[in-house]
C-alpha cells in the first residue's frame, strides 16, 4: 500500500474508534448526568415549594387569571436572601384535579460546567490519539527512509555493487528498487569507463607502435620514382609498408596486412617488420630462404592463431627485373604497363608468415620473376583499400580501388597516392575506414 494511503487509512481508522469511544462515554455521561439533573431539580423543587408554600410569592399569584390547562412561568424571590427561582403554575380545568405550583430553585440541575469539562477531556484525548497514530506511522515510515539514506551513503562512497536493504511497500519499494537500478546503472558505467579507459590507452599504445612500424624516409634511385602513404583507421592494427635496401644495390619493397587490431597486432607487426629487415636485407637473391626462416621464427613467437601476410617485391634497378614472393597476401602487385595501357596483376603462391611452423609453409612458397620497362608502374598494397566503405555500408572493393589507381597512373608517385586517398576518402565520407591502409608504388621513368 502506498505511503500516503497507508497514512490516510492508519489516521482514519484511530479517528474512528476515538471518537466512536468519546462519543459513547459522552453519551452514558450526558444520559447520567441529565437524569441526575432531573431528580434533582424534581426533589429540590418539591421541597422548595413544600417549604415556601406560604411565601410571599403565594400572595402574588391570582389563579383566577390563569388560562386552565396551560403552564404559566414567571421568575421569583424566595426568604430572607430574596433568592430567585422559576415558578411554574398549573391550573386545571378539571375540578378533580387541584391546582398545582411548582418553585424551582435557579440554577438548580446545571450540568453544563461538568459536562464541558468532559467535552474539553475528550477532545484532547482524541487529539493525542491522532497525534499518537500519526507520529507512529510516520515513525513506521522514516524507519525504512533512514536505511534508504544509508544505503544511497554507501553507493554514493563509489560501492557500486550496495543493494538496498528495505523491506516495505508503497512507494519506499519503488524508491528501493530505483536505488537499486540506479546502483547497477552507476556499476555498468563505471566498468564501461575503465574499458573505455583502457580501451583508449590500447588505442594511444597501438598508435605509437603503429607509427614506429613505418619507415622514416623513402629511397631515391636513379631512373625510378618512388613513394609510399599510410593511412591509419581508428582503430589500429599491425599492417605497415616498408623499404629494405640490400648491400648489392637492390630496392625491396614490402606490404604486410597483420591479423587482430589493438596492441596485439601492433606488437605482431613490430616484430614481423623486425624479422624480415634484417633477412631481406642481408639474404641477397635468397628471397626463399629469408621468408622460411622469418616464418619459424614467428611460429614460435606469436600466440596461436595470429598471423602476417606479406607481399615482397625486390627490384634490380640497372636491368628493372624484379622477383616478387608472396606470403598468404590477398591483393597482389598490380602492373601499369606503358606498352598496352593495361594493368596486370603478378600474384605467386604463397602461405601465411606464423600458421605453420615450416612444412606447408616450404613447399607452398614461390617466386616469380618479371621485368618492368621504362614507363610501367607497380603497385602493392594491404586489403584496407579496397575495404572501404561509404556511409550506406557499401564497399568499394579490388574493382573500385583498381579503377582509383588507373586514374592517376600517368601521375608522378607521389601525386597518385594523393589522387588515390583522396578518392577513397571521398568514397567513405563521414564514414571511418575499417583497417590501416597501406600502399606503395614504384614507375620506371623512360
Amino acid at each position: 500500500m502506498k505511503l500516503g494511503a497507508r497514512f490516510a487509512l492508519t489516521t482514519s481508522a484511530v479517528v474512528v474508534v476515538v471518537m466512536s469511544i468519546a462519543g459513547f462515554v459522552l453519551f452514558k455521561t450526558a444520559t447520567n448526568a441529565t437524569e441526575h439533573a432531573r431528580a434533582s431539580v424534581i426533589t429540590e423543587s418539591m421541597i422548595l415549594t413544600a417549604k415556601e408554600a406560604d411565601g410571599a410569592w403565594n400572595r402574588k399569584v391570582d389563579w383566577d387569571t390563569l388560562t386552565p390547562g396551560e403552564i404559566t412561568h414567571m421568575k421569583v424571590t424566595y426568604g430572607a436572601d430574596k433568592n430567585e427561582a422559576d415558578l411554574y403554575l398549573y391550573k386545571s380545568d378539571l375540578e378533580e384535579i387541584a391546582d398545582r405550583p411548582l418553585l424551582v430553585p435557579a440554577g438548580s440541575g446545571d450540568e453544563s460546567e461538568n459536562l464541558l469539562r468532559l467535552i474539553g477531556s475528550i477532545v484532547i484525548i482524541v487529539l493525542i490519539a491522532v497525534a499518537l497514530a500519526s507520529f507512529l506511522v510516520a515513525k513506521q515510515a522514516s524507519r525504512p527512509l533512514e536505511k534508504l539514506v544509508n544505503d544511497i551513503r554507501q553507493i554514493a562512497r563509489g560501492d557500486f555493487n550496495h543493494r538496498t536493504r528495505v523491506k516495505a511497500g508503497g512507494e519506499i519499494a519503488l524508491l528501493a528498487r530505483t536505488v537499486d537500478r540506479m546502483a547497477s546503472s552507476l556499476a555498468e558505467a563505471q566498468e564501461a569507463e575503465i574499458e573505455l579507459e583502457m580501451k583508449e590507452r590500447e588505442m594511444e599504445v597501438a598508435g605509437e607502435v603503429r607509427e614506429a612500424l613505418l619507415p622514416q624516409s623513402t629511397p631515391k634511385v636513379e631512373g625510378y620514382d618512388i613513394a609510399g602513404e599510410h593511412q591509419g583507421s581508428p582503430e589500429p592494427g599491425g599492417d605497415f609498408h616498408d623499404f629494405v635496401e640490400t648491400a648489392d644495390g637492390e630496392i625491396g619493397l614490402l606490404v604486410c596486412g597483420v591479423s587482430g587490431k589493438g596492441v596485439p597486432g601492433a606488437l605482431v607487426g613490430a616484430t614481423a617488420r623486425a624479422y624480415l629487415r634484417t633477412e631481406l636485407a642481408t639474404c641477397g637473391a635468397d628471397i626463399e630462404g629469408a621468408l622460411k626462416r622469418v616464418n619459424r621464427y614467428l611460429a614460435d613467437d606469436v600466440r596461436q592463431g595470429m598471423f602476417v601476410t606479406a607481399l615482397y617485391a625486390l627490384l634490380e634497378p640497372k636491368t628493372g627485373v624484379i622477383q616478387l614472393a608472396c606470403a598468404g597476401h590477398k591483393v597482389p602487385l598490380i602492373r601499369c604497363a606503358a606498352a598496352d595501357g593495361k594493368m596486370h596483376s603478378h600474384h605467386p603462391e604463397g602461405f601465411a608468415l606464423g600458421f605453420d611452423e615450416g612444412p606447408v609453409f616450404d613447399q607452398t612458397l614461390q617466386l616469380i620473376t618479371f621485368k618492368i620497362e621504362p614507363g610501367d608502374r607497380i603497385i602493392l598494397a594491404n586489403t584496407g583499400p579496397a575495404q572501404v566503405m561509404n556511409e550506406t555500408e557499401e564497399v568499394i572493393g579490388e574493382k573500385g580501388f583498381y579503377k582509383l589507381l588507373m586514374r592517376y597512373t600517368d601521375e608522378t608517385s607521389e601525386m597518385m597516392l594523393d589522387g588515390v586517398l583522396m578518392g577513397l576518402e571521398s568514397y567513405a565520407g563521414d564514414e571511418p575506414y575499417p583497417n590501416d591502409l597501406s600502399i606503395m608504388t614504384v614507375r620506371r621513368e623512360a
